[in-house]
C-alpha cells in the first residue's frame, strides 16, 4: 500500500515553510515574498458563453475592465514584496482580448521598466479563446512574446456543443504557431466529450496541436446547468486517453500533461521532498496565494483565478493588504479535511491523485467525490498494463515537452 509520508500527512502542515517560517529579512509584506506569478483579470466578461464556465452572476457589480492604474499598482505591490526573481504576468480574464492594444503597450512597458529597477526577469503569458486575435494584437504578441493559450475542446463539431466558433479558433492557433507564440491548449473534459477523447487527442495530433491538457469541468458558477461528471465519466476520459496514446505513439508526438503526470507518478511515486519546492495544482499543496496570485479588475487578491468563483477567498485589496488578514485567510485557504489525515494517506491511488482543488471541492463536493473514485479506478487500470510501455511513454513525453519548450 502506498503512503505519502512526512509533512504533507501530518496535522501541523499549515506550518510548512511557505506560510509560516521564520522571517529571515525585513519585508513590508512578508505574506508576498514567494509571488512568482502574478494573474490579472485583465476584463472580467467574455465575448462567448460556455456552458461551463465557473464565473457567477454575483460578482457583475465589478468593473468589466481593469484599469491601467489599478494593474500598475498591482506591479508595484508584488515588485516590491516578491523575492522572486523570476515572475511570470498572466493576461486572463474574462477574455482579456476584449482590453485595448493601448492598455496592453503600457501595462507591459511599465511592467518592464519596474522589473529592470527592482532587478526581475520577466515573462509574458495570455490565456484566451483566441476568437476576437486580429492583426493589431498579433503584433502586440509578436513584439514581447506572449506565450498564448487557448482552449478547444476538440474538432468544432465536439468543440462548439459547449464553447462554440471552434473554427476561428483553429485559424487562430495557426497565426500563433507562425511567430512561435501558441503554448497549447486546455480541453476541459465534460458531459458531452468526456467520452470522444480518442477522437480529440487524433484531432489534436493531425491539425499539429501537441501541447494538451485536460481539466476536469466542475459544478461551479454557471456550469451548473451542466450535469456532474461521474466517477466512470472521468474515469473513461483518463481510460481513453492512455490508450489513445499507448496504441497510437507511445507518447512520441502529443503530449497530454494530465495523464503524463500520473503515469510518471505510477512509475516513481513522489515523495514529501517531491512536493517541498514546487507547488502546483494537481501536488498536495497548490501554489494558491504562495507562489501565485489573482488581482480582479478591481485590485481585489485571490489565490488564483478559480478561487474567485467564491468570494469567500479573497485575500485582500491591493490598496488595503495587512500580512495578518493575508496569512490567516491563505491558511483557511488550505487547510485540510480529516478525510486527508484518515484516509488519502492510506490510499493506493495516492501516487496518481490530484489531490483536489481548494477553490472548487468547498463547493463542488460531488465532482471530488468522483474524482477520487476515478483515482482509485485508474490507478487499478494501470497495474494491469505493461510497466515497460509506460516507461517508454513517459520517456518520449518527457523529451517532447523538453524539446518543445
Amino acid at each position: 500500500m502506498y503512503k505519502i509520508k512526512g509533512k504533507y500527512m501530518n496535522k501541523n502542515i499549515l506550518e510548512h515553510n511557505f506560510l509560516m517560517e521564520k522571517r529571515t529579512e525585513s519585508t513590508r509584506l512578508y505574506c508576498l515574498r514567494n509571488i512568482a506569478e502574478m494573474h490579472f483579470e485583465v476584463a472580467r466578461n467574455c465575448n462567448i458563453e460556455c456552458l461551463y464556465c465557473y464565473s457567477s452572476q454575483e460578482s457583475s457589480s465589478r468593473n468589466l475592465l481593469m484599469s491601467l492604474k489599478t494593474a500598475c499598482k498591482y506591479i508595484d505591490i508584488i515588485f516590491e514584496n516578491s523575492k522572486s526573481k523570476n515572475i511570470e504576468i498572466v493576461f486572463h480574464g474574462g477574455e482579456p482580448l476584449l482590453q485595448t492594444t493601448n492598455w496592453f503597450y503600457n501595462v507591459i512597458e511599465y511592467a518592464i521598466r519596474s522589473a529592470s529597477l527592482c532587478h526581475k526577469n520577466l515573462r509574458f503569458v495570455m490565456q484566451s479563446n483566441c476568437i476576437l486575435l486580429n492583426e493589431e494584437k498579433l503584433n502586440l504578441i509578436k513584439k514581447y512574446h506572449i506565450i498564448v493559450g487557448t482552449s478547444l475542446d476538440g474538432p468544432p463539431k465536439i468543440n462548439n456543443l459547449t464553447r462554440k466558433k471552434g473554427e476561428i479558433v483553429l485559424k487562430n492557433i495557426k497565426k500563433l504557431n507562425k511567430i512561435n507564440c501558441f503554448g497549447g491548449v486546455i480541453c476541459v473534459v465534460n458531459a458531452f466529450n468526456y467520452d470522444k477523447m480518442k477522437e480529440i487527442m487524433s484531432f489534436f495530433e493531425n491539425k499539429g496541436i501537441f501541447k494538451t491538457k485536460i481539466v476536469i469541468g466542475h459544478s461551479v458558477g454557471k456550469s451548473k446547468r451542466l450535469p456532474n461528471l461521474s466517477y466512470d465519466m472521468i474515469f473513461t476520459a483518463y481510460k481513453s486517453i492512455y490508450e489513445y496514446v499507448s496504441k497510437k505513439s507511445l507518447g512520441r508526438n502529443i503530449i497530454e500533461a494530465h495523464i503524463a503526470q500520473k503515469l510518471s507518478r505510477f512509475l516513481t511515486p513522489p515523495s514529501s521532498e517531491d512536493f517541498k519546492d514546487i507547488l502546483i495544482c494537481a501536488h498536495p499543496f497548490c501554489g494558491g496565494g504562495i507562489t501565485t496570485i489573482f488581482s480582479d479588475t478591481e485590485g481585489c487578491l485571490y489565490p488564483c483565478g478559480s478561487s474567485v468563483c467564491n468570494l469567500k477567498t479573497t485575500l485582500g485589496n491591493i490598496n488595503s493588504i495587512t500580512d495578518k488578514t493575508y496569512l490567516s485567510r491563505i491558511v483557511n485557504f488550505h487547510r485540510k479535511e480529516d478525510k486527508y489525515f484518515k484516509i488519502c494517506a492510506k490510499c493506493i491511488a495516492a501516487r496518481i491523485c490530484n489531490f483536489g482543488c481548494p477553490a472548487f471541492d468547498s463547493i463542488d463536493k460531488e465532482t471530488y467525490k468522483a474524482e477520487c473514485i476515478a483515482n482509485q479506478l485508474f490507478y487499478r487500470y494501470l497495474n494491469n498494463q505493461n510497466t515497460s510501455e509506460i516507461k517508454e511513454i513517459i520517456t518520449n513525453l518527457r523529451a517532447k515537452v523538453y524539446e518543445r519548450k
